[in-house]
């Protein structure tokens, strides 16, 4: 899908969900990650009851509707160099069988603090159990 500059009020209006604005432009990949680290920032701290971290949320939301809307206010020459890129670089979408190569250390870490903490919230729930019983 080309991208194309569109009407100003629907792409204010999808800009309040992360990544729809990008879509509706033709910024396919960047929609797409936008809208999955905003949906992961919610339901991945929540699943492991760190709802702290939730706010990272309220960082991702803003960044996605000042995108957008940056992007809407471009002059026709601008947005037409603009590029559906990654947004973090992380290449997620690259095809070919080196989709992750270069972060693959990067996930392996995320994941095994992640496995970690899910043990420890595990210790500590069973530990508590063993207390009031």
């Amino acid at each position: 899908m080309k991208t194309k500059k569109k009407n100003r009020f629907l792409t204010f209006c999808f800009s309040l969900m992360p990544g729809a604005a990008e879509m509706y432009m033709g910024f396919m990949r960047t929609g797409t990650e936008l809208m999955l680290f905003f949906l992961g920032m919610i339901m991945i701290p929540s699943f492991l009851g760190l709802e702290g971290l939730s706010i990272l949320a309220v960082v991702i939301w803003a960044y996605g509707f000042f995108h957008a809307n940056h992007l809407a206010s471009l002059s026709d020459e601008e947005f037409a160099q603009v590029e559906d890129n990654d947004i973090f670089g992380m290449e997620l979408f690259q095809k070919g069988k080196k989709k992750l190569q270069g972060n693959s250390r990067g996930i392996a870490v995320l994941l095994i603090v992640l496995s970690l903490i899910l043990a420890v919230k595990a210790v500590t729930t069973i530990s508590g159990q063993k207390k009031n019983a």
